[in-house]
């Protein structure tokens, strides 16, 4: 059965530490909720807030993807001895695959950053990608950010997630505002409506 869940922006986990303020739509950590474990192989979705200098010591990460929208600020990403800046507008791929240990740290400015894991299937070699998002599409394989000016069709999956990180929109009738979250499951097509930054992730599984 088609379905629609919301999740509001004041309902998420929040965990604090120096310098970092991190606003979960999935169980993470010490927060845990049956209801919200995971949305097929998407199994984080993040919204980090950084002190400028603070962020994530070097920490290992092995068949997952990882993806950082950066909004505000810019994003200092570290893995295996590779250096990258992530300027905000711009996304980072990073297939972990048999392994990496990366680190992420903000600027000399606060930063403001998205993040997802979905699982991926193990074995395949570690990758690094950076794209820049503008008026909302594709960006990276099943993973939709920009821009929403008016309308915009979600692709027929059997599963999506959407998340606002400014502004608002409607889909299937209802309000999504910054920092809300809704995930789809057997809903076709849907149209989005509105002027909001979008992130939505579309999942074949």
């Amino acid at each position: 059965m088609p379905a629609l869940v919301v999740r509001g922006a004041t309902d998420r986990f929040v965990t604090r530490a120096p310098g970092v303020e991190t606003r979960h739509c999935f169980s993470f950590g010490r927060h845990y909720d049956p209801a919200h474990v995971a949305h097929g192989r998407l199994v984080l979705h993040d919204e980090h807030l950084l002190a400028p200098g603070a962020g994530f010591d070097p920490h290992p990460h092995r068949d997952v993807e990882v993806v950082s929208w950066v909004l505000e600020g810019a994003l200092l990403h570290e893995h295996d001895g590779q250096q990258a800046t992530v300027p905000a507008g711009s996304l980072q791929r990073m297939t972990a695959g048999t392994g990496v240990v990366h680190a992420e740290r903000a600027g000399d400015r606060p930063t403001r950053f998205v993040q997802l894991w979905l699982a991926a299937a193990p074995g395949a070699s570690p990758s690094y990608e950076q794209v820049v998002a503008g008026d909302l599409g594709e960006v990276l394989p099943g993973v939709h950010a920009g821009r929403l000016d008016g309308s915009w069709t979600l692709p027929d999956v059997p599963r999506a997630h959407l998340f606002v990180a400014a502004g608002d929109c409607r889909v299937d009738g209802v309000r999504l505002a910054q920092g809300d979250s809704a995930r789809l499951t057997g809903a076709g097509a849907q149209a989005l409506t509105g002027q909001a930054l979008l992130l939505a992730v579309a999942l074949e599984q």
